[in-house]
């Protein structure tokens, strides 16, 4: 069986990444200050930088680069996030069943989105009944790629859709995520906070750390006077969890990830941080990720981000499936 993969924007995979993979990108959309913009990966032109993930506005088909977003985001009055047009989701779909038996489609989490249940309501359709599965990641960002990318390994070893759907219900949202950021400016701009709590905020210079929760919600965890105080609470909240949700308190079997808005710089310095605190963890490599466009909408250009989850053992999943057959 030939199946394809799809996820959406908020997963934040750059164009050469999800072109290396084979996994095609359905966009979201901004609403900034009134006006409409599409994030994906559009053609490169001689004034984009290789790579550049853009954002195609609705009304005028031009486009801007991250930075730009950054740069229209700051100087906004108001900024929210919409999910993918439902429009674009079936046209892909069927674009991808001309070639493909099926299509498994990894969204952005169910708590942070209506993506998943859109999608599952247009997946019930007659034409893409038993095509097109939907996966609630219960992520984003660097979490909803691990889930894409467990996806790929399940297809590469001869999953069914119906198989890859059941064991990633089951797995999806184990991660551990934190994420801290330097202001409260943009949770406001998302009505997420209100104006007096985020003027506290900024009064007492609190650095905001969220968590990204089971449930595939982001919840408050911490704060902090600092990025430097923020990145110790994070890599503490880490610690407890490889220990209480993990039993692996050397990370000999967890994979870990750095994600930022903006300084990349900040994120390779934080991954030595871990490469010194865990000189046993397997894998060994840490990925390196710019934090999607959906995320840094609510916490502007200085956030920075620390993941880790169980690497997936395909043993465990042919186990599990076993049983689930003579069960």
């Amino acid at each position: 069986m030939k199946i394809a993969v799809c996820t959406d924007s908020g997963a934040g995979f750059s164009p050469e990444e999800a072109e290396r993979l084979g996994v095609r990108i359905i966009p979201m959309s901004f609403l900034i200050d009134g006006k409409t913009y599409t994030e994906g990966a559009t053609e490169q032109n001689s004034m984009d930088a290789p790579g550049q993930t853009t954002l195609k506005v609705s009304d005028q088909q031009s486009t801007l680069t991250r930075e730009s977003f950054f740069e229209k985001l700051q100087a906004s009055k108001t900024c929210s996030t919409s999910m993918p047009a439902p429009g674009d989701m079936m046209d892909l779909w069927d674009e991808l069943l001309l070639t493909h038996d099926a299509v498994i489609y990894v969204t952005i989490s169910s708590g942070l989105s209506g993506t998943f249940m859109a999608a599952k309501m247009l997946s019930m359709e007659d034409e893409y009944a038993r095509k097109v599965y939907i996966c609630d990641s219960r992520g984003v960002s660097i979490s909803e790629q691990r889930i894409v990318r467990d996806v790929l390994q399940l297809i590469n070893y001869g999953y069914s859709p119906e198989d890859i759907i059941d064991w990633i219900s089951e797995e999806a949202g184990n991660a551990s995520i934190y994420v801290a950021f330097n202001t409260l400016e943009y949770l406001k701009k998302g009505g997420r906070i209100t104006p007096a709590a985020a003027a506290i905020g900024s009064v007492l210079k609190l650095h905001p750390i969220l968590s990204l929760m089971d449930g595939g919600s982001l919840d408050a965890c911490a704060t902090a006077r600092n990025m430097t105080q923020a990145k110790i609470r994070m890599m503490n909240q880490i610690e407890g969890d490889l220990v209480k949700k993990y039993h692996d308190p050397r990370a000999r079997y967890c994979q870990f990830a750095i994600a930022y808005s903006q300084d990349r710089a900040e994120a390779e310095a934080f991954a030595k941080q871990l490469v010194a605190h865990f000189p046993e963890r397997f894998p060994s490599d840490i990925m390196i990720s710019p934090l999607s466009l959906p995320v840094c909408e609510h916490i502007g250009p200085g956030g920075l981000g620390i993941g880790v989850w169980p690497v997936m053992d395909v043993s465990l999943v042919e186990r599990a499936m076993h049983r689930r057959k003579v069960g």
